[in-house]
């Protein structure tokens, strides 16, 4: 063979720089009897991309932080024992953000209090913050308190009607709070203390106290029912209170 310049190739056997090449043979230059020649290591396959998400330290408390690797896997199969050997490479990482769901719940409950006699509460405003672990694939919930501040409640039973017109007109996201404290405090107590009674009372000596349950849950449904609001967080929280005293209805005439 000839070029341009006329000169013959000296050596026929060197080869040209060797890359890889996907499910080709490849190999490494070594010399052999003065000569260089290509020696067969393996064939490459190309397995193509995979993504891993792992949990790192993270610099706010309290809060997970979790980043994505992109590896690049590569088989290598040893032409003489057909052996397989996988060589996974880090191509890159880049921050993952976890889909977090964010609600904010309310919850009275009974303190010690410094009067004897008397009961204190207090309202705790818990966030809740609902994620997916990417890691574990399992559904993972945080509670958080964000506040606490002392219960007064308001004797609407006191109230003459005039009196109960407008403070529902006026106030109705107190009204709620209201009739949530008296569920809490009174009712949910009376309806599982009925519930014992029950076991071991027949229930003919227990009809006052049923009465009682299902008039409070009754005269506090027909209030709720009055209240009349655009407000996205008032009427979030009546459907919520109104669900939970029907839930209660329910409960007491099946026990």
């Amino acid at each position: 063979m000839h070029f341009k310049d006329g000169k013959k190739n000296k050596n026929k056997n060197v080869k040209k720089k060797v890359g890889i090449k996907v499910g080709k043979k490849v190999g490494k230059k070594v010399s052999k009897g003065g000569k260089k020649v290509v020696k067969q290591v393996g064939k490459i396959i190309l397995l193509g991309d995979k993504e891993e998400v792992v949990e790192v330290p993270s610099e706010e408390p309290g809060k997970k932080k979790f980043i994505k690797k992109i590896i690049k896997c590569i088989t290598i199969i040893n032409p003489t024992t057909g052996e397989k050997k996988v060589v996974e490479e880090l191509v890159e990482e880049v921050p993952f953000e976890v889909k977090e769901e964010t609600e904010v719940k309310e919850e009275v409950v009974e303190v010690p209090s410094e009067e004897p006699g008397k009961k204190k509460f207090i309202k705790k405003i818990i966030k809740c913050v609902t994620r997916i672990n990417p890691t574990t694939g399992e559904k993972e919930v945080v509670e958080e308190i964000v506040d606490e501040v002392p219960v007064k409640p308001i004797n609407i039973n006191r109230m003459s009607r005039k009196e109960l017109k407008i403070f529902i007109r006026e106030q109705p996201l107190r009204l709620i709070e209201t009739i949530q404290f008296e569920a809490d405090t009174k009712i949910i107590p009376l309806i599982n203390e009925y519930e014992e009674k029950v076991r071991t009372q027949p229930r003919s000596e227990l009809k006052i106290m049923f009465r009682t349950i299902m008039e409070f849950l009754a005269q506090k449904i027909k209030l709720l029912d009055r209240i009349e609001s655009k407000d996205k967080e008032i009427i979030c929280k009546l459907k919520c209170l109104f669900t939970d005293l029907q839930l209660l209805e329910r409960r007491t005439e099946e026990i």
